[in-house]
């Protein structure tokens, strides 16, 4: 019983065993939603490549300024209680706040 604990506990704390599941999955995944994507011939929005990067980098930049703003709120270290979040791209500029 112990053994078993100790290798869940090892395998938990284990940097290379999430890769090692996650790259061979992804492989997979992803050449099934290739098939399912060539046959259903879906458009998302009608985006083009530009359009979708353009998605891509907000959501990246978003994603990441959420991560920034919740550790500084965890440390109260926001300003005047109002942080403000602001994510730019090639083609416009948003501003949120996160009253």
């Amino acid at each position: 019983m112990n053994r078993v604990r100790g290798t869940i506990e090892y395998l938990r704390s284990a940097l290379w065993f999430v890769p090692l599941i996650a790259i061979p999955l992804e492989l997979v995944l992803s050449r099934l939603f290739h098939q399912i994507d060539a046959r259903l011939d879906w458009t998302l929005l009608g985006l083009g490549p530009a359009g979708a990067r353009a998605v891509l980098e907000v959501t990246v930049t978003m994603t990441l300024s959420f991560i920034v703003l919740n550790r500084l709120r965890s440390r109260n270290k926001t300003a005047n209680g109002l942080p403000l979040i602001v994510s730019q791209s090639r083609s416009s500029s948003f501003i949120f706040s996160t009253k």
